[in-house]
C-alpha cells in the first residue's frame, strides 16, 4: 500500500511547498503537499474568502491556515503536525474530497463551507471517539455491517466502490446503497427474539429505490474458533483486505469508522462472535411495513417491529439477491 504523500518529496527551502494535484477530475482545485520539514499538507485554492471572514476550526495535531495569494486566490491549508497520526489525516482528507466531489466545477465558496462544516464535525467525532464507548447495540450493529462489507460487497465490487456503498454511519436511512438498491441490515444475537426493529416510516419506503433487508444472526464463540472475531479483529481484517489493494478505499474506510464513533478500545475484545445465519427479504407490495403514506397528517418518527416469520413470503436466496445487487437485474 502506497501513501500518496510519500510520493511527494519535501521542499528544498523553508517557506516553499511541493504540491501535487490530489485528483484531476475533482471539481475543486485540491492538492497534497509537503513542506521543507516533510509535514503533510492538504490544500484548497480558490475564490472563496472575499465575501466574509472565515472562522477556522481548531483540531489537535493539525494547523489550519487561510492565506491570500498574489494571484488573488485564497489558499485554505491543513498541516499535519504529528506524523504518527497520518492515517487519520489521510482519512480526513479523503472525507473532505468525498464531501465536495458532487459540486459544480469551481464552486469554491460552497466547497470551503462544506470543508469547514466537515472539519467541525470531525472535531466532535474525534472527541467522542476518544471519550465514549459504543453501546452494546452499536457494537453488534457495526460488527454486522463489517461482515456484510467483507463477505458480499468486497467480493463483488472494487474496494473503493464497496466502501462507498457503506452508508449507514453517514446518516442514511439504509445501511448500504448500490445502484438502484438500498440494503437495510439487521444483525442480532441468535438468542434474541426474531424481530426486525424499524427506526422510522422511511426506512422501508421504496420511493427511493428497491429495498432488500439482510437479516444476520450471530453466535457467541471462543476466540480459538477459526471464524470467530472480536469487533477489533474484524476491523483489522477488513482494513488489511483494503490496504493491500487501494489506499483511497482504506482511507475512506477509516473515515467511515470514525463517523460511526469507533476507536480500537480494549473493551471491544470482550466478546467474540461468528455468523450463524444470513437471510434476505425483498421489500415490495404486501410486505409488512409502515410508510409515510400510511400515516395521518402530523404523525411522524414512527418506530415499530416486524415478526420475522411474517416476512417468509418475501425471502429470496442469497444468489438471487447478489445477482440483483451487482448485475442490476430487477
Amino acid at each position: 500500500m502506497t501513501d500518496p504523500w510519500d510520493e511527494i518529496s519535501p521542499s528544498d527551502d523553508a517557506g516553499t511547498i511541493h504540491l501535487r494535484r490530489a485528483d484531476p477530475d475533482h471539481p475543486l482545485d485540491l492538492f497534497r503537499g509537503r513542506d521543507h520539514e516533510g509535514n503533510y499538507i492538504f490544500s484548497f485554492k480558490g475564490k472563496f474568502a472575499e465575501q466574509r471572514l472565515i472562522e477556522l476550526p481548531k483540531l489537535a495535531t493539525l494547523a489550519i491556515t487561510l492565506e491570500h495569494r498574489e494571484d488573488d486566490l485564497w489558499e485554505f491549508s491543513i498541516y499535519l503536525l504529528e506524523k504518527s497520526h497520518s492515517d487519520i489525516f489521510r482519512a480526513l482528507c479523503a472525507d473532505l474530497m468525498t464531501a465536495t466531489n458532487q459540486l459544480r466545477r469551481s464552486d469554491d465558496h460552497a466547497g470551503v463551507e462544506i470543508m469547514l462544516a466537515r472539519l467541525r464535525r470531525w472535531r466532535e467525532l474525534l472527541k467522542v471517539r476518544r471519550d465514549k464507548r459504543l453501546s452494546d447495540a452499536q457494537v453488534i450493529g457495526l460488527f454486522g455491517e463489517l461482515l456484510l462489507l467483507r463477505d458480499i460487497f468486497l467480493k463483488n465490487l472494487p474496494p473503493l466502490e464497496a466502501v462507498a456503498a457503506w452508508r449507514g454511519p453517514h446518516g442514511d436511512e439504509q445501511d448500504f446503497l448500490f445502484g438502484d438498491w438500498l440494503i437495510e441490515l439487521k444483525t442480532q444475537l441468535s438468542s434474541a427474539d426474531s424481530k426486525l426493529q424499524i427506526s422510522s416510516e422511511n426506512q422501508l419506503d421504496s420511493k427511493s429505490g428497491w429495498i432488500l433487508i439482510c437479516h444476520q444472526k450471530l453466535g457467541i464463540e471462543s476466540k480459538e474458533a477459526g471464524k470467530a472475531r472480536t469487533l477489533n479483529s474484524l476491523v483489522t481484517e477488513v482494513d488489511e483486505l483494503l490496504g493491500g489493494h487501494d489506499v483511497g478505499a482504506r482511507d475512506r474506510f477509516l473515515a467511515t469508522l470514525i463517523e460511526y464513533g469507533y476507536a480500537k478500545l480494549p473493551e471491544y475484545e470482550a466478546n467474540t462472535w461468528v455468523l450463524n445465519k444470513r437471510g434476505y427479504f425483498r421489500v415490495g407490495d404486501g410486505f409488512p411495513r409502515i410508510t409515510s403514506a400510511d400515516l395521518p397528517p402530523g404523525v411522524e418518527a414512527v418506530q415499530y417491529s416486524i415478526k420475522l416469520e411474517s416476512c417468509e413470503g418475501f425471502r429470496v436466496a442469497e444468489g438471487k439477491a447478489i445477482d440483483w445487487l451487482f448485475s442490476r437485474h430487477e
